[in-house]
């Protein structure tokens, strides 16, 4: 195609940019002049407490994501935090900012943007279960939204498990029975520890939607995902 235009030891590239198709000139015995590929990175949010990258991909197969946000449902925010900077504020705020019932969870805090805080997620469920009116108008238990750090995040969760199954019995139940129906991992909140604990013990799964964390495979954020899987899990509510 080119024959009559180039000598024979120049061959065509054409390479695929972001943005446009540019043809190069390339010669043979210039490999240098080959550009680099230049891979485009999604960037998200971090956590100052991650520790090495998170590896377990068991639960990574197919996931369904259909079951953090309910309608009758109760939000909590382990780490909820005073500081706007910090993430354990943002996580709040974006759940006050939807119109989202959510208990935050700070053992320092009497408040935290003018709402209520427990010193403990035990505190919260306490508190949620001792008010009538509050089960009566959302009757399908808890999703919990995670910003400690792993070893904080597996301490909290095995309080409120052993809590819980004092009390009722049903941490570990299935369907209606389960009080916590669903929790969401930030970045940097979880190991593969926290992770066994919790499919063990509360018997959540990524494959089932009521498992989400952060994987090789896929990052997420509720700053970041939130939005479309409040949407597509609750049509009605108004974003």
């Amino acid at each position: 195609m080119f024959s009559n235009i180039y000598p024979p030891h120049i061959i065509e590239y054409l390479i695929l940019d972001s943005r446009f198709w540019t043809l190069v000139r390339i010669n043979k015995t210039d490999t240098s002049s080959i550009p680099p590929a230049k891979p485009t990175k999604k960037k998200f949010p971090s956590h100052p407490n991650s520790r090495k990258q998170f590896t377990h991909t068991s639960k990574m197969t197919t996931i369904t994501k259909t079951s953090f946000f309910s309608s009758k449902r109760v939000y909590m925010v382990l780490g909820a935090s005073s500081n706007p900077k910090k993430f354990g504020n943002k996580v709040l705020r974006w759940y006050i900012n939807h119109s989202l019932p959510v208990y935050p969870v700070n053992p320092n805090l009497e408040k935290v943007c003018d709402i209520k805080a427990f010193k403990t997620p035990v505190a919260a469920l306490s508190f949620y279960l001792q008010d009538s009116n509050l089960r009566q108008a959302y009757p399908d238990g808890f999703s919990i939204s995670v910003i400690t750090s792993p070893t904080v995040t597996l301490a909290l969760l095995n309080g409120l498990h052993d809590w819980i199954l004092k009390t009722s019995g049903t941490a570990g139940g299935n369907g209606e029975d389960k009080i916590i129906k669903s929790i969401w991992f930030q970045p940097g909140s979880i190991d593969e520890e926290v992770l066994k604990f919790v499919e063990e013990n509360y018997g959540l799964s990524a494959t089932g939607g009521s498992l989400i964390y952060s994987s090789p495979h896929e990052h997420e954020c509720i700053l970041v995902d939130g939005d479309d899987r409040l949407r597509n899990e609750i049509p009605e509510h108004r974003l």
